[in-house]
C-alpha cells in the first residue's frame, strides 16, 4: 500500500512539474516573440515611409485598401506617415503626388496598393 501512495505521488509531481516547465516555456516564447516584432517596428521607423491618400474619409479608403482590416498592417499603420491630399492638397502638390495611392519609401515612389508581404520586402525589415 505505501508503495503504491509513492508512485501516485511521484506520477503527480511529474505532472506538476511538466506544467511548470510547458508554462516557463510558454513564456519564453512570447517574449521572444515580442522581441522579434519590436525590431520589426523598430526597422520600419527607421524607414522613411509615407502614404499618400486622397479621400474625405481616410479611414473608408484605408480599409479599401485592407490596411485597417488586415491585421497584420494595421498593428504597424503608426510606423507608416498618412498624408490625406484631400485635407492638404499643398503636401501632394509640393512631392509631386498626382496618384493615388502612392507609397514612399526611402524617397522610392510606388504609385499602387501595396500587401504587407510586400512592404516587408521593399523594406528589407523582417518580421
Amino acid at each position: 500500500m505505501e508503495r503504491k501512495k509513492i508512485i501516485i505521488i511521484s506520477i503527480c509531481l511529474l505532472i506538476i512539474f511538466a506544467f511548470v516547465e510547458y508554462f516557463i516555456f510558454s513564456g519564453n516564447v512570447i517574449s521572444n516573440s515580442n522581441k522579434v516584432d519590436d525590431q520589426f517596428k523598430s526597422c520600419l521607423q527607421q524607414q522613411n515611409i509615407t502614404l499618400y491618400i486622397n479621400s474625405e474619409n481616410s479611414t473608408e479608403i484605408l480599409k479599401k485598401m485592407n490596411l485597417i482590416n488586415d491585421f497584420e498592417f494595421s498593428e504597424y499603420l503608426e510606423n507608416i506617415k498618412i498624408r490625406n491630399c484631400f485635407r492638404n492638397e499643398q503636401i501632394c502638390l509640393d512631392n509631386l503626388i498626382d496618384k493615388f495611392p502612392t507609397w514612399e519609401i526611402n524617397s522610392k515612389k510606388i504609385i499602387r496598393d501595396l500587401q504587407f508581404s510586400e512592404l516587408k520586402e521593399i523594406t528589407g525589415c523582417k518580421i
